[in-house]
């Protein structure tokens, strides 16, 4: 699932959850599939996550939401959406960057 995500495979994410892929599954590290949407600018898998009933303000065990991840990885577009339809920070220590981000900041490494 989150090879598809990374890739932005929209068509291939809907068969995985069609074949019972639990969409709030997480990794050992707590993240999820669409945290990794959110870390990758995967905005038409997030959308497809977010409409199928995708938790969108989890945290994981590095106490990031997947807003956090969105606000330092993914494009104003996919931030102002994400805030529309309901995404929290949990961690504030850092400002969105800019886009396109840079790989060297205050930032943690994308998911």
């Amino acid at each position: 699932m989150l090879d598809a995500v990374v890739a932005d495979d929209v068509g291939l994410v809907v068969a995985l959850l069609e074949a019972g892929t639990d969409i709030n599954a997480s990794n050992e590290r707590g993240e999820t599939a669409f945290s990794f949407a959110c870390a990758n600018n995967a905005l038409g898998v997030a959308k497809t996550l977010f409409l199928r009933g995708a938790e969108i303000n989890t945290v994981d065990a590095g106490g990031g939401s997947p807003l956090d991840w969105a606000v330092c990885w993914a494009s104003p577009e996919f931030r102002a959406w994400l805030i529309g339809v309901g995404g929290e920070r949990h961690d504030n220590s850092y400002e969105p960057w800019p886009w396109p981000p840079n790989s060297e900041g205050a930032c943690p490494d994308p998911a």
